[in-house]
């Protein structure tokens, strides 16, 4: 079920170098960190899960993938990452891609920098150009600026290798219309696989099925090659009223999408108030019957939680949906954690 995670685990115990790096988190606010996290990443459960599972894996706490939170403005941004600054002219895009929006180089004064803590080597850069040929400079500190060409209308992950350090990622436009989708700093001397939260507050199977464009979140997945994902989508369907039919097609579409190169995991979404979302266990039955058809292991937070209505009264839900940071993420990071230890023989 999860031959090339287990593999990419086993690589990085015997410091193997890794051809695929990522593993990536599909969901949406619930596993993003807002709402009911505090609109802070660090409460969410992807990031509560990691120490639990294997010393060879590593939290995207060297990384970041689109503006998660769950509204536009860049004002909002310190709060949820405050390491990611956007200079004067830059905003997000309005094409939903993996983590939410990408960052728009449209000025071509301003920069996007990472403050970086942590030693890294290689830079993992997903970034995209729309209809015309695009390049963006990446600098490390104050060093030489590293040009970076894409084609029209391309999703590239481009590493960039520069000695071992801590400093300060800038990114600036150099021509054309360049987004910058999201980046992982790494330390190639200890080989981790990196769990990437790309979560993106309101989001629905709808959203992650899409294709309309070339930054589309599906396209780049397919682009960038997690060698896991897991995907826990459902909460903000049948909120929303997708029709149960259209939810079960875009979710065979994702793994579709992704079988080739990826191992699925999929995800039973937290229970909502009944009253509000009666229609919710139909939904529910539909990725019960894809992991089943598909063969793929299946993480139940339904039979964690039971229900809203059992859950609230003990203090694991902030509201309709949202689990409370303390007890409800980090009992979920537990079960996360339990789960996959299992699925991976660890």
């Amino acid at each position: 079920m999860v031959a090339r995670f287990t593999n990419a685990l086993l690589d990085a115990e015997n410091g193997v170098a890794l051809t695929q790096t990522l593993f990536a988190f599909i969901g949406d606010s619930t596993m993003a960190g807002t709402r009911g996290a505090g609109d802070l990443k660090t409460n969410s459960y992807p990031w509560k899960v990691l120490p639990l599972i294997s010393p060879y894996m590593a939290i995207d706490e060297n990384g970041w993938y689109g503006n998660q939170i769950s509204t536009s403005t860049v004002s909002d941004l310190p709060a949820y990452d405050p390491r990611l600054t956007l200079g004067a002219g830059l905003g997000f895009g309005g094409d939903f891609s993996v983590g939410g929006y990408p960052v728009s180089l449209d000025a071509a004064t301003g920069a996007l920098t990472f403050t970086n803590t942590k030693p890294y080597d290689k830079l993992d850069l997903i970034l995209s150009s729309g209809g015309t040929a695009s390049t963006v400079g990446v600098q490390f500190g104050s060093g030489s600026v590293n040009n970076v060409v894409l084609t029209p209308s391309n999703i590239t992950l481009s590493t960039l290798t520069k000695a071992l350090g801590t400093e300060t990622v800038t990114i600036t436009k150099v021509a054309g219309a360049p987004r910058v989708q999201g980046m992982t700093l790494r330390n190639s001397t200890v080989p981790k696989v990196m769990l990437a939260n790309m979560a993106k507050a309101g989001s629905s199977s709808v959203d992650w099925a899409a294709t309309t464009n070339s930054r589309s979140p599906l396209a780049t997945l397919q682009a960038i090659k997690p060698v896991a994902a897991f995907v826990n989508l459902g909460i903000n369907d049948w909120s929303l009223g997708v029709p149960v039919a259209t939810f079960r097609a875009n979710m065979q579409a994702i793994i579709t999408g992704l079988q080739p190169n990826t191992d699925v995991i999929l995800g039973i979404p937290f229970p909502s108030n009944l009253a509000s979302y009666p229609t919710q266990g139909q939904y529910v039955q539909v990725i019960r019957d894809l992991a089943l058809a598909n063969n793929l292991p299946l993480i139940d937070f339904a039979r964690l939680f039971v229900s809203w209505e059992v859950g609230n009264p003990l203090g694991r839900y902030i509201d309709n949906r949202h689990p409370t940071p303390q007890r409800g993420y980090g009992m979920t990071a537990k079960f996360v954690a339990r789960s996959l230890r299992a699925l991976l023989a660890l």
